[in-house]
């Protein structure tokens, strides 16, 4: 039997569906009957055991307005998931619930709001991805980024040799203000900072690891523009209830990021040089932007049939507890599986190794 009776379709646009709905009196009956049951399961009484009081004894002790209130939350939660599947809806948030009225002896007319999953159409997001990663970036290191390199080189090798003068010189102290002059790099301090024989092979090491380091900045680029340029072209109409309710959140952790920097949001509105108006428009921008993003990807692999592996999400939660261990630990297997299938839908785009390319030519094609 359902929960609710007397469906009616409110609206159906905007990624959004609302619904009308009632539930009868004699469905709250059943449901005060469930909660007293519950309360009955712990309680007890002089002459009967515990779980073996009465019904109506149980009610002379419970308060009636809590239990109805009990009845009726539980009644609206498992209506409002019972609209969800006859309805086949891909709920995205939390639905809005909306009571005409909360009486006791009375049925529960009410409204419920969900945010669907919207109809994405995507752009060529393969040949946007791959355009973008197969276009040549020259990375080229300058003089003054090699020489910066060689000085911070030159500080931390300063740093030890003070360090152990301090240690074998008992009872001296180095004054902590006090500036080291910078040793000279030579062949013997570059065999001592590593597996260099020379101060030409110490300078073609730092000058690798730029060159890395501009690579993997370039790199992460390029991934930041795909990522832009898919969602631009995209057609994806981002539900309105799953903006406000993502805004919401975002505005409580800014107040308690704030609490927590010892400022207030006037304050902070007052270093911006914003409205509280001006900000809020800025966030729900930002907040669309991640949603459609969001939705992009998984539509893309829903498309391409991505997913991540048991194995694979045990091995980043495992990662992630170590490199993190004061943090709650719930959220851990959400994030490893969306690093997982975001990794992979990258991998679509980018070109492949020499290495995979023979591998895969290597293997005969299937008749």
């Amino acid at each position: 039997m359902s929960v609710y009776t007397n469906l009616k379709q409110l609206k159906n646009k905007d990624s959004e569906a609302e619904f009308s709905a009632e539930i009868t009196l004699e469905t709250l009956a059943d449901y005060e009957k469930q909660e007293l049951a519950h309360m009955g399961s712990d309680f007890a009484l002089p002459g009967f055991r515990k779980g073996k009081v009465p019904e109506a004894m149980l009610r002379e002790h419970a308060n009636p307005i809590a239990l109805f209130e009990e009845a009726a939350e539980s009644a609206l939660h498992d209506a409002v998931r019972e609209i969800a599947i006859d309805q086949k809806l891909h709920v995205l948030g939390t639905p809005h619930i909306a009571m005409k009225e909360l009486a006791p002896q009375k049925p529960i007319a009410f409204t419920v709001r969900f945010a669907v999953m919207p109809e994405i159409a995507l752009p060529d997001y393969l040949k946007i991805g791959r355009e973008i990663f197969e276009r040549k970036n020259a990375v080229t290191v300058t003089d003054d980024e090699l020489r910066e390199a060689e000085n911070h080189i030159r500080k931390l090798a300063a740093q030890m040799a003070a360090k152990h003068k301090e240690l074998a010189e008992t009872g001296t102290k180095e004054d902590e203000n006090k500036e080291e002059a910078l040793p000279e790099l030579t062949d013997e301090l570059a065999q001592k900072l590593g597996d260099f024989k020379t101060v030409a092979d110490l300078r073609a090491e730092l000058k690798a690891g730029l060159v890395k380091e501009k690579e993997q900045a370039a790199h992460d680029a390029k991934r930041d523009e795909i990522i832009k340029e898919i969602v631009k072209h995209a057609k994806i109409t981002v539900p309105p209830l799953l903006i406000e309710q993502e805004y919401e959140r975002f505005a409580e952790e800014r107040a308690h990021e704030l609490e927590r920097m010892g400022t207030t949001l006037e304050k902070y509105l007052a270093e911006t040089k914003k409205t509280e108006k001006i900000l809020e428009k800025e966030e729900r921008i930002a907040i669309e932007r991640e949603l459609k993003t969001s939705l992009a990807f998984q539509a893309i692999r829903d498309k391409e049939g991505v997913s991540a592996e048991e194995r694979e999400i045990a091995a980043n939660v495992a990662f992630l507890k170590r490199r993190y261990p004061h943090q709650d630990p719930s959220s851990f297997r959400r994030t490893a599986e969306a690093y997982i299938v975001q990794e992979k839908i990258f991998k679509l785009f980018e070109p492949k190794l020499e290495s995979e390319v023979e591998k895969e030519s290597a293997v005969p094609p299937t008749k």
